[in-house]
């Protein structure tokens, strides 16, 4: 069965919204330029039909000695092809003065026409930042839920895979890590937590609340796991830099996991809220129901070493 995986983790409220600021101010430096250009285009084609036309009349008054009394002479008497077309009012109608006006008047009326000014782009970054406001507690908890079902994936998979190393082995493993350590491996990969996203897993051992489907007592009273201490686990010392043990390290058969983080789910899973409160255990993980391992020894799953195989309660051959 094909499931799938999810990203560890994603783009924070923060990280959307430093993003989105960064583009506001590109977007701020280049919306004035832009906006400019059409303009300078207009008034360098002033710039050069006023130059024609001054060379022009120029060259009327040197040929007939005075000026022409309006710019339609120029045409009919052949020193101009046609009037041009003032770019600014995109008509050939001009004051009689036009042809010696400076051409910074058109740009003083016109200039700040058409484009979008600073506060539009002020204001679109706003409007862009309440909606992101408004759909990142639904992504976040899309992105949550992902996690979780992530979660319920990787802690099955670290269950099916014991039971494929105690197949092979005969034993259960000591460390997650000799599933993947030992040849042939058992698990594609050591799953981290998507929780903290870290491989911090709380392991579950035999004579252990974790092992037990109630979450409390030691099994049947007077009864003990076969080839297991009653004690569960010895946690042994784990030797410091200079010398000093740094404190117990659990080790010992390892028939499950379970997250770390105490964290409250969108959903239950097999009636348990919190995260560390689903326990993936052994040919137990599968299941959608709690109540597995109840009543057994120990809280040992069937097919531990020394207890007896058979069908599960409350199912069918």
């Amino acid at each position: 069965m094909k499931t799938l995986t999810t990203r560890d983790s994603g783009f924070t409220i923060l990280e959307l919204l430093v993003v989105m600021t960064i583009i506001g101010i590109l977007a701020a430096i280049a919306v004035p330029a832009l906006r400019d250009s059409p303009q300078r285009a207009r008034e360098a084609t002033l710039h050069e039909d006023l130059f024609t036309m001054r060379s022009v009349i120029d060259q009327f008054h040197g040929d007939k000695g005075f000026y022409p009394p309006d710019l339609a002479t120029l045409v009919t008497e052949g020193y101009l092809r046609k009037i041009p077309i003032d770019p600014m009012t995109k008509a050939r109608r001009t004051d009689s003065g036009s042809c010696m006006a400076s051409p910074h008047a058109s740009r003083l009326t016109s200039h700040g026409a058409g484009g979008y000014t600073l506060v539009a782009v002020v204001i679109g970054m706003a409007v862009m930042a309440i909606l992101i406001a408004a759909v990142a507690p639904s992504v976040a908890t899309i992105m949550k839920r992902d996690r979780e079902q992530e979660l319920i994936f990787r802690g099955k998979q670290y269950a099916r895979a014991i039971v494929l190393f105690q197949k092979r082995y005969g034993r259960f493993p000591n460390e997650l890590k000799e599933m993947y350590t030992n040849q042939p491996r058992t698990i594609r990969k050591l799953w981290k937590d998507p929780m903290c996203n870290c491989a911090d897993w709380q392991v579950i051992h035999p004579n252990t609340p974790d092992a037990i489907g109630t979450g409390g007592g030691t099994g049947l009273p007077g009864r003990a796991v076969p080839g297991v201490n009653s004690g569960g686990p010895q946690p042994t010392p784990t030797p410091g830099v200079f010398g000093p043990a740094e404190g117990p390290k659990e080790v010992g058969p390892i028939i499950g996991v379970r997250s770390k983080v105490h964290g409250e789910a969108l959903a239950e899973w097999r009636g348990q809220k919190f995260y560390d409160q689903w326990r993936f255990i052994m040919r137990d993980a599968d299941r959608d129901t709690s109540g597995f391992n109840e009543g057994r020894p120990g809280g040992v799953p069937p097919g531990f070493p020394g207890y007896p195989t058979g069908p599960t309660p409350g199912r069918g051959r």
